[in-house]
């Protein structure tokens, strides 16, 4: 299980796929639209589109002639809030979050 978890941050660790995923946290969105907000080409988009969705990060619904992303688990978002407070000095005070250099987690 621990590798697995291993190999998701990895794959949205990935600065394109982690603003593709943020993108998404809202609504579902189709490549078109994904292909505006993040600034990449339409086939580097559904590279990593094709890679969220092997992982299981993303779920794909067509709707007519275009095809929606999104989040295939709503509680992923919170994955990117707590990276953004970690990241920005903006978590827990430091005895709160010390389990973060654990080796197992608290409890």
């Amino acid at each position: 299980m621990d590798q697995r978890v291993c190999d998701l941050l990895k794959v949205i660790g990935e600065a394109s796929r982690f603003r593709i995923m943020r993108y998404l946290a809202d609504r579902p969105r189709n490549v078109s639209e994904i292909v505006r907000a993040v600034g990449l080409q339409q086939s580097l988009v559904s590279h990593h589109l094709k890679v969220l969705r092997d992982n299981g990060l993303l779920k794909a619904e067509r709707k007519g002639p275009f095809v929606n992303y999104s989040v295939s688990c709503p509680e992923t978002t919170q994955i990117f809030l707590l990276a953004e407070k970690i990241a920005t000095g903006k978590c827990a005070e430091k005895g709160e979050r010390s389990w973060l250099t654990r080796t197992t987690p608290p409890g």
